[in-house]
């Protein structure tokens, strides 16, 4: 696999109520499985890829670097984003997060960790259900039937397990607890 300053395009997957998913954060395709192997869906990611940037690249190096705690991370960091093997492109996607109800949340690449988060969430046909926008620095862990929970580190390394409400039906408005949450269904 090619890497895009430390970040690598590569299949992602997951499972959620009976699903397993397979995606390829390169192409943005995802391929959908029941539990008897038969494929049941395919999703093309509603994104599209991103050219690797050089300013991007060493933004993301400059906030990795400013942020590591000793000599040994600093030289990890430093090796992780040399120019030796980038890739021509960015990946699409992260992780993906299951679902109560077999949904999956796909999680937009992002390569800035001072940015907020994307992820889009998927019903278990494949169509998207929601769109769930968290703040910087969060790690979003599972999707409830009424709600999203993840971890968020705040700038003094302190971490906090916040809830906010899910993509559900009726579910939009304005931002909770730094999360917005959009129903597209």
């Amino acid at each position: 696999m090619k890497i895009a300053g430390g970040v690598k395009v590569k299949a992602v997957k997951g499972a959620s109520g009976g699903r397993a998913w397979l995606g390829d954060s390169g192409t943005g395709s995802i391929t959908v499985f029941d539990a008897a192997g038969r494929e049941v869906a395919n999703v093309n990611m509603p994104v599209r890829t991103q050219a690797v940037s050089d300013r991007a690249l060493d933004k993301a190096k400059s906030e990795a670097v400013a942020s590591a705690v000793d000599a040994d991370q600093r030289a990890r960091y430093e090796a992780m984003y040399s120019n030796a093997s980038r890739a021509r492109r960015m990946p699409l996607f992260s992780p993906f997060v299951s679902g109560a109800n077999g949904e999956m949340g796909d999680e937009l690449f992002e390569l800035l960790p001072s940015n907020a988060k994307r992820m889009i969430v998927f019903d278990r046909t494949g169509r998207p259900a929601g769109v769930i926008v968290v703040p910087p620095n969060t790690m979003l862990y599972e999707i409830g039937v009424d709600y999203v929970l993840g971890v968020h580190t705040d700038s003094d390394g302190r971490a906090s397990r916040p809830v906010w409400p899910s993509p559900g039906e009726g579910v939009s408005g304005p931002p909770e607890n730094g999360c917005e949450c959009v129903s597209v269904g």
